[in-house]
């Protein structure tokens, strides 16, 4: 080899001599200032012959490695010493960096770019640098890179010379070559000709491979030199470094073969002879494995490769393995044993501190570190002692090492009883056992063992198509799998869990062999084409089966008889191996058409039957059709068109129960749909009956449907027509037209839910268009909206029936019912109450609340039932005097149809709104629609309460009245006949249940006298509630209590210390102030009283459903409002009262007739074209919710642009001082362009609003109009910037944190509140920390919540509204023992008494509703001797 020029030696490093060391660094020798001495007498220190670790492994140091896996994003590498590496993307080359960024930005380039694994394969030699080296947990990461800039650091471009080997990278592909990067200052180019490459590797930009310098041109003065190189294995292979060129230190390589001398035999080394520097081979790199130290002789010459430099010591560590660089890619022992495999007696032939080391065979060994000999969580200590030489053990290959060439081994018992431990022991058609470790977007994550994942296809999940499929199997089951398709190299696991396919008993094909034809096996469908069907089986082999092979008739759609990823038997045909395909056919009992067929004939699409429930499922309820018991199902969403009632249904339906109208929906080979939704039953009754006996879709004709699945661009519906049921797609364009703009959470459509749809026509390939928008499918707006409305009170009836066979406590409640009810809780919102002695829970609105008297918790109000809520299985009552004294529901013969009546909002639900009639029959209960039809996807305008408007009459059905607004009334024709759907629901036995409900009662009276005596206990820390404003009534109830004590015949009902008055004496006042014991419910009797006393005088019923209320009504007929009784009432009233009183009650009489004013003045009829707008805007251009009417009346007509333009105007219009108004119009206009405009408009209109007004209320509403969208990317983006600007501001981070834990992003949401700790000043830190601790209780851990809590109240625990709220949050979550154990650790803090007062207050009123009369008592003495030793 030519004589190498050399230049600086980057890796030399002065070490100054130590002589005044401590004996104990004289010691260490070799190191500092005996290294001179040692190198003189040619004994190198022994410690230079220990192994790499991963402590001593530096950043910069270049190593020999060998490529043991290639994944999709990184290599990972193995190094000596039994040491791991990886590789990532981006330290590949430069030039391949550069090719994916062009990738990443769209760019265009001529260059491909190549996947990882085409350009590596496991087993190649590769040089590497390490980049970094980090600790995380217990394992170590050391990231490497290839790029040749980093591994020829240390070599100059007048050192190179002929000969020398390189590593180099591919920098771009030409026609007769490889243009290559050696990564040195001063090479101007290099070259690599085609024909002197390994033809079977693939080279592209990316390969960094080991080249030899074959020629050199140019002058090295100039920094001009150019370079011809070659990677001809034969070559690179045997170029050595001489001996004399190894006094430069960076012309070292790892992989460089230098021929030299053993200069002396170590314990554990051979020393080799070289330049100016030791090299050192330690035992486990001797030429073979087994080979010993005593075997080799000073003076031997032998070739060594370079494996790395330790830089500080110039010591140079060697193998003289002749496998290592000797060809393209070292590979497995060619002879068993492989990675997986468990061998038993195999001999232990040496230990040492760190593990053992095995013979495995002959040519092959092992070694087990010291964590995996034992399943013991501490590593062993004595390691030689107890894994003595010459030891049998039984142990598993986890993986091979290519650099040191071993198995790495385990000895863990817990290893040697796993099924699998590498993707290599994994085949095609094996059953597996495994764990679900989550859900990704396309499908389930299976863990196999702690080192094997796989993935489950939603397909794959069932034999039939799943609907929700992340609820098929939960986190942490145990399942059952078979292994569709295995890549070991890429670590790819593709299962499925199909009973089916699992369980198959048939043989299954995993090749294309001919050996296989007429062979019978099992296959599931992947496409379905209208020639036939494609069929999957295992380790991606496919077959076809064509049409005539299906026996089906010709003229059959496959698409109504098959569906994707059905189960199929299938019988082989032909096999064509070359061609990788497959004949097949389902014809495998000599021709006979499909037997499952003989099901899809059994019953008529859109008959209605008679079933009979056989088991209740998550999903569905499967049914057997009477009489002849043929199985159907009916998927829990097709119980009700309304979502809300469709798992109410479910949990009241049991096995037995009978159900009858059941329609059938759609129809395939294996199974039968029912439906029990009105929408398909008013269809068959009303529809075109073209439309529903024809096969064929008709255009323009309106059809049910439900949704079966969503896509971004559309959704999937059935629709009943056909023979059997109808599936297309209905694109995302024609979903809705522009409507009016919603001010509520855009509506979102779900899975299972109803709607119409109309055909338009087919396209290009045949495809049904179908269209959802309200003009293609509204024809009679009285038809649909009372529709709408009847089915859904009708459902609520059934469901009532449920809830009173299942004797729910709630469900014997009817509207207009009078109960007494105890306050639980005071909110802004509402009041929350118990009823029937607590087991049954209310609630009051603020619309339904006193207006003068505020209720306090204790207080014992008497109310009436407005509205049984199924959902929530609770009350919502009413406390106006109004209300309780006319409310019914009972039939009243002088309704006639047609009837226009005056009416009064007293609840309005998304379906529904109820009114109370004021003018004929009064205080008759009816209802009207909110929805026009099913298709209005965005929420109604929902009426305010106690708005007046003109109903007229439109159907009545016994107590059941249903009308319409007057406004709305165009006369069409309707009807609301049909033969609706129903469950029987089995009762119980009468007689049991009579006699169940009298032992309550006596139960109840029992409890009752109790808790009065109870109640006189505790008044030492709880006064009884009453308004203590109202003198006069407390003399006029003390009367009462008196007159009750003397005469126990009364007629009033009595609870405790309080007379509840009846009907008669009862006025606002009375409803709020009479005290009543805490803790104390009327029993049954007497609620049963209440309710006959209502019965006596008006009647009562429950439903829900309404209208838009964006049309106000005027009162056209005023002589019927008649209100003159309770102005004569209230002018006796005003008698009796002092001067003062009355005066004041004047002035609110008149605040009172002003507001009724304005609000008659808002009530006036909404203009109905644009000039009436512009004239109404003359009189109130500062008015947002004007500009906003007029905004919806252009998206109305589907005119976005006007609408868009109306607000711009708005902004010009409105004062500049309105703020909150321009705020509203920036909102709206905001939400016009996330609906209807593109990012770039809405960027737009974000930065002029961000101009013009406060920055943080444009940023919120921005935020909100994107959460609402559900844009929750968009939304981050803004938090994110918020955050960042409004650093200091706590209602910005608390914002963040609700709309990142409420969208189920709770670690985005900590994370922001680990930054909002450092951004914002201490001081709010405590109320941070109690804002996020709320909403971890909410939404996300409650352990962690706790634990925010606890933190908090360490430090700061003489706060007590932390620590009510704390208490609130346990006891919401039902964690009542915590809040018990947080309540008694109060009553121990030393705190004034006013506080202690408030504890102890909190704590009786909590035992009283969540424990018994022993904890009452405990938290009484309690009391006492916290009074005593306050008194002390």
């Amino acid at each position: 080899m030519t004589q190498l020029k050399q230049k600086g030696d980057l890796f030399s490093v002065k070490v100054k001599k130590d002589q005044k060391g401590s004996k104990k660094k004289k010691k260490q020798g070799g190191r500092k200032g005996d290294w001179k001495k040692s190198r003189k007498d040619g004994h190198p220190s022994s410690i230079d012959a220990e192994p790499l670790t991963y402590k001593t492994l530096t950043v910069g140091q270049v190593l020999l490695g060998c490529i043991a896996e290639v994944l999709d994003y990184e290599l990972v590498v193995s190094l000596p010493h039994k040491l791991v590496g990886s590789v990532s993307l981006a330290h590949i080359s430069r030039p391949y960096t550069t090719l994916i960024s062009k990738l990443k930005d769209d760019e265009e380039d001529d260059e491909e770019v190549h996947a990882l694994q085409d350009l590596y394969q496991p087993g190649q030699y590769v040089v590497t640098s390490v980049v970094s080296i980090e600790k995380i947990n217990s394992l170590t990461k050391v990231s490497l890179t290839l790029m040749p800039n980093e591994v020829n650091f240390g070599i100059s471009a007048s050192s190179l010379a002929t000969g020398l080997v390189l590593p180099c990278a591919v920098a771009s592909v030409e026609d007769k070559g490889y243009a290559m990067d050696t990564g040195i200052t001063g090479i101007n180019g290099a070259f690599l000709k085609k024909e002197d490459t390994k033809k079977s590797c693939t080279l592209g930009v990316g390969s960094v491979l080991r080249c030899i310098i074959t020629n050199i041109v140019g002058a090295d003065e100039e920094d001009s030199l150019y370079l011809t190189l070659s990677a001809n294995s034969k070559a690179v292979r045997s170029a050595t470094l001489s001996l004399s060129d190894t006094s430069n230190v960076a012309l070292l390589l790892p992989g460089t073969a230098i021929k030299t001398t053993i200069s002396k035999i170590q314990n554990d080394a051979v020393i080799l002879m070289l330049a100016d520097i030791d090299g050192i081979v330690s035992s486990l790199h001797l030429a073979k494995p087994f080979d010993k130290l005593k075997q080799y002789r000073v003076g031997d010459t032998v070739v060594a490769r370079v494996l790395y430099v330790t830089p500080l010591r110039k010591v140079v560590h060697l193998t003289l393995q002749k496998s290592v660089c000797s060809k393209r890619s070292a590979t497995d022992p060619e002879e068993e044993p492989k990675t997986g495999d468990i061998l038993r007696e195999k001999e232990i032939y040496r230990t040492s501190s760190s593990g053992i080391y095995v013979k495995l065979s002959s040519n092959s060994r092992g070694f087990c570190s010291g964590n995996h000999l034992s399943d013991k969580s501490k590593v062993l200590h004595h390691i030689i002692r107890d894994y003595p030489v010459g030891k049998k053990i039984t142990c598993r290959l986890m993986k091979y090492n290519y650099m040191d060439q071993l198995f790495i081994v385990s000895l863990q018992k817990s290893v040697l009883e796993q099924q699998f431990v590498t993707y290599r022991e994994m085949k095609s058609g094996q059953v597996v056992q495994a764990t679900v470790i989550g859900y990704d977007d396309v499908g389930a994550k299976l863990a196999i063992s702690k080192r094997i994942t796989g993935h489950v296809p939603f397909l794959h999940l069932a034999n039939d198509p799943v609907k929700q499929p992340k609820l098929k199997h939960v986190k942490g089951d145990h399942v059952t799998a078979r292994i569709l398709k295995v890549d070991w190299k890429k670590h790819h696991l593709l299962l499925t869990l199909k009973p089916r396919l699992v369980n198959a008993n048939e043989p299954i094909l995993t090749e294309y062999t001919e050996e296989a034809e007429n062979m019978v096996t099992v296959g599931y469908i992947i496409k379905i084409m209208p020639v036939g069907l494609l069929i999957g089986m295992f380790n991606d082999v496919k077959g076809f089966a064509p049409k005539s092979q299906l026996g089906l008739q010709s003229k059959e759609d496959l698409n109504v008889v098959f569906e994707k990823g059905q189960v199929v038997q299938c019988k082989i045909l032909k096999v064509y191996p070359e061609k990788k395909n497959i004949i097949l056919s389902l014809l495998v009992d000599g021709g006979k058409s499909v037997k499952v067929r003989k099901l899809m004939d059994a019953v008529e699409m859109r008959s209605r039957v008679k079933c009979v429930v056989d088991e209740v499922m998550q999903d569905v309820i499967k049914v057997s059709i009477l009489p002849e018991n043929i199985k159907a199902s009916i998927p829990v969403y097709h119980l009700s068109d309304y979502t809300s009632k469709c798992n109410v249904l479910k949990d009241l339906i049991k096995e037995g129960h009978e159900i009858i109208n059941a329609v059938v929906f759609s129809k395939t080979t294996s199974s039968i749909t029912l439906t029990l939704k009105s929408s398909v039953s008013f269809w068959i009754d009303h529809g075109s009956s073209e439309a529903v006996n024809n096969t064929d879709l008709i255009p323009k004709e309106s059809y049910p449907a439900v949704v079966s699945d969503i896509k971004n661009y559309g959704m999937f519906v059935v629709i009943p027509s056909g023979k059997a049921g109808n599936r297309s797609l209905l694109h995302v364009n024609n979903v809705a037209t522009p409507s009016m703009l919603c001010e509520t959470k855009e509506y979102e459509i779900l899975l299972g839910q109803s709607l119409y749809v109309s055909f338009k026509d087919r396209d290009e390939k045949n495809r049904p268009m179908l269209t959802s928008a309200l003009k293609d499918n509204l024809t009679n707006g009285t038809q649909s909206s009372l529709q709408v409305l009847y089915s859904y009170l009708k459902d609520e009836e059934m469901v009532a029936r449920g809830f009173q066979e299942s004797q729910e406590k709630f469900a014997k409640f009817r509207i207009g019912d009078k109960v007494v009810a105890l306050v639980t809780e005071v909110t802004d919102q509402k009041v929350h109450v118990s009823i029937n002695n607590k087991t049954v829970e209310g609630k009051i609105t603020g619309d339904h609340q006193p207006a003068k008297a505020a209720l306090k918790v204790g207080q014992k109000v008497k109310a009436c039932v407005l509205y049984v809520n199924q959902e929530e299985k609770s009350l919502e009552l009413t406390l106006k005097p109004s209300l309780m004294l006319n409310i019914h529901v009972n039939k009243n013969e002088k309704l006639k149809i047609g009837m226009i009546v005056k009416c009064e909002v007293i609840l309005a639900k998304e379906f529904f709104t109820m009114v109370v009639m004021k003018s004929e029959c009064k205080g008759t209960v009816a209802y009207l629609p909110t929805v026009m039809h099913m298709n209005s996807f965005c929420p109604s305008l929902l009426s305010s309460v106690g708005k007046k408007c003109w109903m007229v009459v439109k159907h009545v059905e016994g107590p059941l009245v249903l009308g319409i607004l007057k406004c709305h009334d165009k006369g069409e024709d309707f009807n609301l006949t049909s033969k609706l759907a129903q469950i029987a629901f089995t009762p119980c036995d009468e007689g049991e249940a009579d006699s169940k409900s009298e032992e309550e009662e006596i139960d109840i009276e029992d409890n009752s006298n109790k808790d009065g005596q109870d109640m006189e206990d505790s008044e030492t820390i709880s006064e009884v509630l009453v308004d203590s404003s109202k003198e006069k009534t407390k003399k006029v109830i003390k009367k009462r209590q008196l007159e009750t004590k003397e005469t126990k015949t009364s007629k009033k009902v009595k609870t405790g210390n309080v007379v509840i008055p009846e009907q008669g004496d009862l006025n606002e006042e009375d409803s709020i102030t009479n005290p009543v014991n805490e803790g104390e419910e009327p029993s049954d009797s007497e609620m049963e009283n209440l309710r006959s006393d209502s019965a006596n005088q008006k009647p009562c019923l429950t439903v829900k459903t309404g209208f838009v209320w964006d049309v106000p009504d005027t009162l056209e007929n005023p002589e019927l409002d008649s209100e003159s009784e309770d102005e004569e009432q209230s002018k006796k009233r005003m008698k009796q009262l002092k001067k003062s009183d009355r005066i004041a009650m004047a002035q609110e009489e008149e605040q009172r007739l002003h507001q009724l004013e304005l609000s008659r003045l808002e009530e006036s009829q909404t203009p109905q074209s644009a000039l009436e707008f512009e004239a109404f805007l003359q009189k109130s251009p500062n008015s947002s919710a004007v500009w906003i009417q007029f905004i919806s009346f252009h998206l109305e007509s589907a005119e976005v642009d006007k609408a868009k333009a109306v607000a711009h105007r708005a902004l010009q219009v409105i004062s500049t001082q309105e703020e909150e108004e321009r705020l509203n119009i920036w909102t709206v206009l905001l939400r016009l362009e996330v609906l209807y405009g593109s990012p770039e408009t809405v960027a737009e209109v974000y930065k002029e609003a961000l101009t013009t007004s406060d920055h943080l209320k444009i940023h919120l509403a921005m935020a909100m109009v994107y959460a609402e969208a559900n844009k929750i990317k968009e939304a981050e983006g803004v938090y994110f910037n918020m955050t960042k600007k409004f650093s200091q501001e706590l209602s910005v981070w608390v914002k963040a944190g609700i709309f990142f834990f409420s969208h189920n992003m709770m670690k985005e949401g900590r994370h922001y509140m680990e930054r909002a700790l450092r951004s914002l000043d201490k001081k709010d830190h405590v109320e941070l920390i109690n804002r996020f601790g709320q909403l971890e209780f909410r939404f996300g851990e409650m352990e962690r919540g706790r634990t925010m809590f606890e933190s908090l109240l360490s430090t700061y625990w003489k706060r007590m509204d932390i620590w009510s709220v704390y208490v609130d949050l346990l006891t919401k979550n039902k964690d009542i023992d915590g809040a018990r154990n947080v309540l008694e650790r109060m009553t121990s803090l030393k705190l004034r008494l006013k506080k202690m007062r408030f504890v102890f207050k909190k704590f009786l009123d909590f035992e009283k509703e969540h424990g018994n009369s022993q904890s009452v008592e405990a938290v009484k003495q309690r009391v006492e001797e916290f009074v005593a030793t306050t008194l002390q």
